[in-house]
């Protein structure tokens, strides 16, 4: 039984159940192969710029028209 905000007492409504599915997560294969992958990717594109083939625009050094000398040039 139960009471309402007017004070009646009234049977309770029939009971229900609402369920929803389980979660759903990613495969822990999936996880680790993604990282393996970008770690592969950072390791390739360290050893091309330690090589010089291939150069970020900030990392790339000026190159000097012959005018500039520096302080070190002979």
């Amino acid at each position: 039984m139960g009471v309402d905000r007017d004070e009646k007492i009234s049977e309770p409504s029939p009971g229900f159940i609402i369920t929803t599915d389980n979660a759903w997560s990613m495969p822990a294969w999936v996880w680790r192969t993604l990282a393996a992958i970008i770690l592969a990717a950072a390791a390739y594109i360290l050893n091309q710029m330690r090589l010089g083939v291939w150069q970020w625009g900030f990392h790339r050094e000026a190159k000097s028209s012959g005018t500039d000398r520096g302080i070190y040039s002979s």
